[in-house]
């Protein structure tokens, strides 16, 4: 499958190992995925997606400079 055709994901994490693990692991899976260590960035990101919208949005449970 080419990679317009998967699905996207979106990882926000600080941790480099945690993020490194997590995008091996759904890139084998088939998954088109963007990573992200800072918040802003990761919603950016987001906001400029245009048609090929993320399917899902992983993030860590506590992050720097984020609240919420």
């Amino acid at each position: 499958m080419n990679r317009e055709n998967r699905p996207r994901v979106i990882l926000l994490e600080d941790d480099a190992r945690i993020l490194a693990k997590a995008e091996s692991v759904l890139s084998k899976a088939g998954w088109d995925v963007t990573c992200e260590t800072v918040c802003q960035v990761a919603l950016e990101r987001i906001s400029q997606a245009g048609n090929r919208l993320f399917t899902l949005f992983i993030c860590g449970q506590t992050l720097p400079r984020m609240e919420g």
